[in-house]
């Protein structure tokens, strides 16, 4: 038997070899495996310091290990040494919850080669848990040996676990790069799991297939899968030079193909333009509904992007959040263009109040003095989602009001254009306001022209990233705008005109993309920016409707009514019913997160608009939290909602439930969904609900809530704490009838409740708890409670305590379960009536 010992870097374990049998000593237990048997999978668990005492860490390892592992499975416990373990030893230290010393996970690697446990290094399955990321320097050592030793891996499933700061990638990137893998993440803040990424044979096998692709078409079906690809096998690389001229031959290819189709698509766009400013709606609407079946063809920025991955752009990105935000890395820097390089002739010739206060004279070509910020004003933006939020739609910055402040704040006073340029030849260049007497950092021009607004986003970028174009640069000058048609900046009022003048020349000469998104699955054709306002406001209306998830009103809810503005400046009819789908799309929205947040809550509360309810509340300790959430709930009565209880509800909601008829908030509240996404709910945006007597539940107590007084008269028996079975002669079911009638509803349980309540809780029912109980009770006959339950309840509430005077819950009890029985109810009763 030869025996080696195996120990890089100090990381010690022993390895036998005696003919087909592999032997690991360790710690004087000895395992054999046979190599007849070799493992299906490969579960390697990282053991390093930092684990130890993680409970969450262990926890999850627990359950990943128990859902993944068969027998005969190589089980590794690694750090910068590294073990074979059977599964009750790896049990026993996740028990312990027990790691030591570094995270070196090339160390798997090593030993994979070295014991030969898979003479042909091709590994059916590994599977690699980690809590923590290593440095490059480690991913290139994984990266080297894989290449050296020609290891290959069929598929590959990693499961971090931990904080997102202390928990990435970099350890599994490695053994991802060229196999199908699906990697997930177990964040220890908010307790979920969240699938970073999924890779499937497919999405791989387009790597080698780019040659192929030529046209915008083929493009963008295989764009979701080659981003996935190139993603996977360059994280943490320097790049891939053969990989990039690919990349680039593609590009060349898909340009050819464009130029042959740009005279049919200008046509198309310049259709649709016309068709609006003739005031064409029908056409309009007509030529949008046919954009969502063409194929998009912007292309430049994705393709760019995938060029930036293989020159080593994610060589230091290991995290999900820093790829979704990759494109900010890469953002581009606009022409530098100063306002004092501009034409100053006047450009626009319509009637203003505007006069420079350093020329005391009326002037038609102002300049907005903006003031330097301590810092750009994106960073302060604190989380990736706020980020994306921004940058993919500037006029988002209304929902974040500390944004906004922080933008207003860099907004000085006008002066005109001739006035800096004369100030500059005398020698005295204006470097601080004149009126403010704060640091400029430029102006912004407002002429019309193409001059005008490279100096007008040359200088907006300044403030806003130190540079960057990180948004659409025509959209921060729609934030500007806005804010001065709304009076925000009431200094700013004389020159609105001027500002609108260019905001106009703006929406009709850019050009965007038609979704105003980069969404790959939206459409991405290049429209005049007020025709993509237009294009994502109507796209509701168009004639066939698109598919549910490319309904882009839901994905410009935040800033739909400025896209309104934006469109009413130019002139172009929005279609009729536009404002109520877009409340109904707003209201719906809402209402998905609320349920979210507390299905059986929301449910509860819209029943209260439209059904007769009573208000209980649910305490923390109670029996029916379970069933009703702990808090406030409502319990559906007979008869119609009173209006006291819907303007209470409604104070409650946010505003857009007031915006709408309460017909229709209880209608759209039926389609929500919380299976499906926001822009995935599908829900009548135009047509009229139903009167509210369809959604209403059936009158079923009226006679009893007619004579609900008598309630106050049926006595409880003290000796079985039970109403009287038999009474003067006659049984219950007979004085019932007697005293109700022949017609009237028997309540079962009604009494009943109120002790089984005692039975199992110990203690005697509250109002609310005994509420709760009698309609648990009534939800198995009838779909309501007697609008007069409150009354019925404490009648009987009443009628137990007069019964049961000074006993105690246990003597209660006693009583109230030894008269279960019928027989011995009877008997019970005609002692206490002896006495």
């Amino acid at each position: 038997m030869n025996v080696y010992l195996f120990n890089p870097r100090q990381k010690n374990f022993y390895l036998h070899k005696k003919q087909n049998q592999i032997l690991s000593c360790e710690s004087h237990h000895l395992f054999i495996m046979s190599s007849k048997e070799l493992a299906k999978k490969v579960i390697a668990i990282d053991t390093s310091g930092s684990t130890s005492g993680g409970s969450f860490y262990w926890h999850h390892v627990k359950n990943i290990l128990n859902a993944n592992y068969s027998e005969g499975d190589l089980i590794l416990s690694w750090s910068n040494k590294i073990y074979n373990k059977t599964y009750e030893e790896m049990m026993n230290i996740i028990l312990s919850k027990c790691g030591q010393s570094a995270t070196y996970p090339e160390i798997i690697l090593e030993y994979l080669h070295q014991t030969k446990i898979f003479p042909d290094f091709k590994i059916p399955h590994l599977i690699l848990i980690t809590d923590g990321l290593v440095s490059v320097d480690h991913v290139d050592l994984c990266d080297q040996l894989i290449k050296q030793y020609s290891f290959t891996f069929e598929n590959f499933t990693g499961y971090i676990i931990g904080e997102k700061k202390y928990a990435n990638m970099s350890v599994t990137c490695p053994f991802s790069r060229n196999c199908p893998h699906t990697i997930y993440f177990f964040d220890q803040n908010t307790k979920e799991k969240e699938e970073i990424i999924s890779v499937s044979s497919q999405d791989l096998k387009i790597i080698s297939e780019i040659k192929n692709i030529n046209n915008i078409t083929q493009f963008n079906m295989a764009y979701e899968s080659l981003d996935r690809a190139l993603t996977s096998r360059l994280l943490g690389t320097k790049g891939d030079v053969e990989l990039r001229k690919e990349v680039l031959k593609m590009k060349n290819r898909i340009l050819e193909s464009k130029s042959q189709n740009n005279a049919e698509d200008a046509e198309d766009v310049d259709n649709l333009t016309k068709a609006l400013k003739e005031d064409n709606l029908d056409l309009a609407l007509k030529i949008g509904s046919t954009y969502f079946s063409q194929v998009n063809i912007s292309y430049e920025q994705k393709i760019n992007a995938l060029i930036r991955m293989c020159d080593g752009g994610l060589r230091l990105i290991f995290d999900k959040d820093e790829i979704k935000c990759f494109k900010m890395q890469i953002a581009e820097t606009p022409e530098e263009r100063h306002v004092l390089d501009i034409d100053s002739a006047p450009l626009y010739d319509g009637k203003s109040n505007f006069v420079c206060p350093i020329t005391y004279e009326n002037e038609s070509d102002p300049v907005i003095l903006i003031l330097a910020p301590k810092k750009p004003i994106l960073s302060l933006l604190t989380t990736k989602f706020d980020t994306e939020f921004i940058v993919g739609c500037p006029l988002n910055i209304f929902r974040l009001n500390n944004l906004i402040g922080s933008f207003m704040s860099c907004i000085d006073h006008p002066i005109s254009l001739k006035s800096m340029i004369e100030a500059e030849k005398c020698g005295c260049p204006i470097t601080k306001s004149p009126l403010t007497r704060k640091q400029i950092v430029g102006g912004i021009p407002l002429g019309s022209s193409e001059e005008h607004v490279s100096a007008a986003n040359w200088t907006l970028c300044q403030i806003l990233s130190g540079g960057k174009i990180l948004g659409d640069n025509d959209m921060w000058f729609a934030v500007l705008w806005i804010l001065v048609k709304l009076g925000k900046i009431k200094y700013l009022t004389d020159v609105e005109p001027f500002i609108r003048e260019q905001m106009i020349f703006r929406l009709q000469n850019h050009f965007i993309k038609a979704s105003l998104t980069e969404l790959s699955t939206l459409p991405c054709r290049k429209l005049p920016l007020a025709t993509a306002c237009w294009f994502c406001l109507s796209s509701p209306f168009f004639s066939p409707a698109p598919p549910k998830k490319q309904n882009l009103l839901r994905y410009h809810l935040a800033h739909a009514q400025a896209l309104v503005m934006l469109v009413d400046i130019v002139g172009y009819k929005l279609p009729i019913g536009l404002q109520t789908a877009l409340s109904r799309t707003r209201l719906v929205s809402t209402m998905l997160r609320m349920k979210k947040e507390n299905p059986k809550k929301f449910e509860n509360e819209i029943l209260s608009l439209y059904q007769k309810t009573v208000n209980v509340n649910v305490q923390e300790d109670s029996s029916f939290k379970e069933h009703f959430g702990i808090g406030s709930t409502f319990l559906p009565l007979d008869g119609h909602a009173d209006l006291e209880t819907v303007n209470q509800t409604l104070s409650t909601f946010p505003k857009i439930f007031r915006d709408l008829s309460i017909e229709e908030v209880v209608w759209l509240s039926k389609f929500v969904d919380c299976s499906k996404s926001s822009s995935e709910q599908d829900f009548p945006l135009l047509e009229d609900p139903p009167s509210l007597d369809t959604l209403r539940k059936g009158d079923s107590w009226t006679i009893l809530d007619q004579q609900y007084q008598k309630f106050e008269h049926i006595k409880i028996c003290p000796k079985t704490m039970r109403p009287y079975f038999t009474l003067n002669g006659k049984d219950w079911r007979q004085h019932y009838t007697e005293t109700f009638g022949k017609d009237a509803p028997v309540f079962e349980g009604l009494d009943r409740t109120y002790g089984m309540y005692v039975f199992y809780n110990k203690k005697f029912p509250t109002l609310d708890e005994y509420l709760l109980g009698l309609y648990r009770k009534a939800m198995h006959f009838s779909k309501t409670l007697p609008s007069k339950i409150v009354d019925i309840a404490k009648y009987r509430m009443k009628a137990f305590e007069e019964a049961k005077k000074d006993l105690t819950v246990s003597e209660f009890t006693k009583l109230f379960m030894e008269s279960a029985d019928s027989f011995k109810r009877r008997k019970m009763e005609t002692n206490s009536n002896e006495e």
